[in-house]
C-alpha cells in the first residue's frame, strides 16, 4: 500500500510528461515572523501559479480548504500541505500543526515540513521530522522537506561557515528521515550545487529564496538543472511578481521545457 500510494499521489506533484517539478510556495504564514501583505490574496496567487505553470502548491491545510475551488478547477495541480511552523522565541523553532494523517483527510497529495539545523535544535529537528518521515510511509503520501540554511531569510539567523557541507548534510539527512523530494537552497555555484545532490539518490528542487531580479532567478533555477536539480520551489519570486502568471510560465519555460534563458527574457512566455 505505502510504495504504491505514494507512486500514484506522486504522479499529481510532478509534471506528468517530463517528471520536472515547480512547487509554489505560499506557505509564508507558517514560517515568517510578518506576513506578506501580497499573500492577503492567497487564493488569487494559487490561481495564478497553477495557470501559469506550477505543477503543485506548498500550503497549510485550512489554506487549502480556502483554495479548494481553485483546485477542483485545475485538478492536475498538486496539494503539498504545510505541516509544521516556525515559532519565534530565543531561536527559531519548528513546531507540528497538523499531523500527516489530518492532511490526508484534508485532500493533501503529500507533506512538506521545513528542517532548518542550528546547534541549539538538531535533536529536536530530527525527531520531529523522522516522527513525519514514518507517518508518511506508512499512510503512502508524499514527504517534501525543505532542507534550508536557517540564515537564508531572516537576518542575523545562524548560518554554517560553509553552507554547501551544510547543505550537503542536511539533504543526505533528509533522506534518512524519509524524504521522497528534497528542497534545498542554492549555495552559489553550480559546482556546490552538484556536490549537494550528489550526496543523495531522491529527487532535488533549488528554493526561490527571497525576491530577487527575475533574471537572476531564471540563471539560478537553469544552473539548479544543469547540477541535477528537477525543477524549484518559488515563492516570493511568483506571489510578489506584478504578473504572477507570466512569472511562472517563464520559470516553467525553463524547467519544463528547458528553454533557454536568454530566449525566456527575449520574449517572454504566455
Amino acid at each position: 500500500m505505502s510504495a504504491s500510494g505514494k507512486d500514484l499521489r506522486m504522479r499529481h506533484l510532478l509534471h506528468r510528461d517530463t517528471g520536472t517539478c515547480i512547487l509554489f510556495a505560499a506557505s509564508h504564514g507558517t514560517s515568517t515572523a510578518t506576513i506578506f501583505h501580497e499573500l492577503n490574496q492567497t487564493a488569487d496567487k494559487v490561481a495564478a501559479a497553477i495557470d501559469g505553470g506550477a505543477d503543485s502548491v506548498l500550503i497549510s491545510p485550512p489554506i487549502g480548504r480556502l483554495c479548494a475551488g481553485i483546485l477542483r478547477e485545475r485538478p492536475h495541480a498538486g496539494f503539498v500541505a504545510k505541516v509544521s511552523a516556525t515559532a519565534y522565541e530565543s531561536f527559531r523553532r519548528e513546531t507540528p500543526i497538523w499531523s500527516s494523517e489530518a492532511a490526508m483527510v484534508a485532500g493533501a497529495d503529500g507533506v512538506g515540513i521545513m528542517m532548518q539545523l542550528i546547534p541549539e535544535n538538531e535533536e529536536a529537528v530530527i525527531r520531529l521530522v523522522a516522527e513525519y518521515g514514518e507517518e508518511c510511509e506508512r499512510l503512502g503520501m508524499p514527504y517534501i522537506v525543505e532542507a534550508e540554511l536557517p540564515g537564508a531569510y531572516q537576518a542575523n539567523a545562524w548560518m554554517p561557515d560553509d553552507q554547501v557541507s551544510y547543505l550537503r548534510r542536511a539533504c543526505r539527512l533528509a533522506e534518512e528521515l524519509g524524504a521522497d523530494i528534497i528542497k534545498t537552497n542554492w549555495p552559489g555555484s553550480a559546482d556546490g550545487f552538484a556536490s549537494i545532490v550528489a550526496a543523495v539518490t531522491k529527487p532535488v528542487i533549488v528554493a526561490g529564496g527571497p525576491r530577487i531580479d527575475d533574471a537572476q532567478l531564471l540563471e539560478i533555477i537553469d544552473e539548479a538543472m544543469r547540477a541535477g536539480a528537477i525543477g524549484a520551489s518559488v515563492g516570493r519570486n511568483i506571489f510578489q511578481s506584478p504578473d504572477p502568471v507570466r512569472a511562472t510560465a517563464n520559470i516553467a519555460a525553463v524547467v519544463h521545457n528547458r528553454t533557454a534563458v536568454a530566449s525566456v527574457l527575449a520574449g517572454g512566455v504566455r
